[in-house]
């Protein structure tokens, strides 16, 4: 059977990479929008304020799954390259929350 700590590191990984996912889709469908506006036409489309809080409320989260797995890696015994992800996805995770919480 595998250690709590294992199985908690997997899990926060799977839902840090699902909400990941989601922010990508949301803040592409997001700046997508906001690149439509043109000069005679300055207004953005009503959807791209209902979207911002979106984003925020998927990239919190992600930069949480990415905390906790780094918590769980402190009682396992695995070596540089698993610590060199988390910290790719925790720099990840970080960009993706600076992104939401951007002004435009």
């Amino acid at each position: 059977m595998e250690p709590l700590q294992a199985v908690v590191f997997q899990a926060a990984l799977a839902l840090g990479a699902l909400l990941f996912g989601v922010f990508g889709f949301l803040y592409t469908l997001r700046a997508t929008l906001l690149t439509l506006t043109t000069g005679g036409r300055p207004d953005v489309p009503p959807v791209v304020h209902r979207l911002r809080p979106l984003c925020q409320a998927t990239a919190a989260p992600v930069v949480a799954s990415v905390a906790v797995a780094a918590l769980a890696l402190l009682n396992l015994a695995v070596g540089l390259l698993v610590w060199a992800l988390v910290a790719i996805l925790a720099v990840t995770a970080g960009l993706a929350l600076r992104l939401a919480f951007e002004r435009e």
